[in-house]
């Protein structure tokens, strides 16, 4: 039925709420033991948050910096390799500056055993959705 999302959609929507409720429990919950995570906005580094005690740094690390941080997903799409096209605004406001930012930015999502495994981010949504081959 059109509409229906598949399992690993559903298992990115959920992580997108968990982040957006700062829940890192659920946001473990749907990604591989050694799940690579990529945040544009969390990570100064530009290094991947791996395995499921990367995920809890993530989360410390976006409670250490934001007030507010919460995903909109504007598009996912299931492309027929299994792989998961994004794109969303992240929505942050600092915690002692009380900025705000609103970004657009892109994933693209594999997946290993039915969870979350590998997240390449992009710096647009357009971007990663020409590299899984949506548009």
């Amino acid at each position: 039925m059109a509409g229906e999302r598949t399992p690993a959609e559903e298992r990115l929507y959920a992580f997108a709420d968990a982040v957006t409720r700062r829940d890192p429990d659920t946001a473990i919950a749907q990604c591989h033991p050694e799940v690579e995570f990529y945040s544009a906005l969390a990570s100064v580094e530009g290094q991947a948050f791996e395995g499921h005690d990367g995920i809890r740094r993530y989360f410390e690390d976006v409670v250490s910096a934001w007030d507010e941080w919460r995903v909109e997903l504007h598009h996912v799409e299931e492309v027929p390799d299994g792989r998961l096209a994004v794109t969303m605004t992240m929505h942050v406001r600092g915690l002692h500056s009380g900025a705000e930012v609103a970004q657009e930015i892109g994933h693209v999502w594999e997946l290993r055993d039915g969870l979350l495994w590998r997240c390449t981010a992009f710096p647009t949504g357009e971007m990663a959705l020409a590299e899984a081959g949506v548009k």
